[in-house]
């Protein structure tokens, strides 16, 4: 059983990074996005870590994110351990009646966005295909904008995504792959462009 959700999760995550990397041509030569976003990441153990070049799966604009299904199609169910993560933690399933991809889709975008939060991160959302097929696992996260208003909005987006960035230090920047599950909140500071024909001398 567990298996078969890790297996399946793997496939979603393959196909999503195929497709979201032939829509956007933002990745330059040396595997570091166009813009370098900044902020602060703070994870569920309360540790601060100062991060650059932050994405989502590698993408920093069109990052597909979906709408909340309502409460009356959500079916709750408990598993006493969960270790995607290498952690034992009790997890929630919501099962959805339908799969969240085909409702309101949005296109977040790291430049219109100063803060993520994961609210519920040992709650998962749960679409099953049909019997005998694998379940596609999805996570809540809150985001709030950057406008004048900080304006919030939950979406869920795929599980098997991960904050990527890179952690400074004296000895050179540290690469993290940090799953959502294991963060409180993500705060972007700012943005820079990257000076691609100085890069290149």
């Amino acid at each position: 059983m567990r298996t078969n959700f890790s297996y399946g999760c793997m496939l979603l995550c393959a196909s999503m990074l195929l497709i979201n990397w032939g829509e956007q041509s933002s990745i330059q030569g040396s595997g570091k996005n166009k813009v370098n976003f900044y902020g602060t990441l703070l994870t569920r153990e309360n540790k601060k870590i100062e991060l650059d070049n932050i994405s989502i799966a590698h993408l920093y604009e069109k990052i597909l994110a979906y709408e909340v299904p309502s409460e009356k199609k959500i079916y709750e169910k408990k598993e006493s351990k969960y270790d995607n993560d290498g952690l034992s933690r009790h997890l929630v399933k919501y099962e959805v009646e339908q799969d969240p991809r085909r409702g309101i889709v949005t296109k977040l975008d790291l430049a219109k966005i100063a803060e993520i939060k994961v609210p519920q991160p040992d709650v998962r959302w749960v679409w099953a295909r049909r019997k005998g097929y694998h379940s596609v696992p999805f996570i809540e996260i809150e985001v709030t904008y950057n406008d004048s208003q900080k304006t919030k909005h939950n979406y869920l987006i795929e599980d098997c995504r991960k904050i990527i960035g890179d952690e400074k230090n004296e000895a050179g920047p540290l690469e993290k792959d940090i799953p959502l599950n294991a963060i409180q909140q993500l705060t972007i500071s700012g943005y820079r462009y990257r000076d691609i024909e100085k890069s290149k001398k």
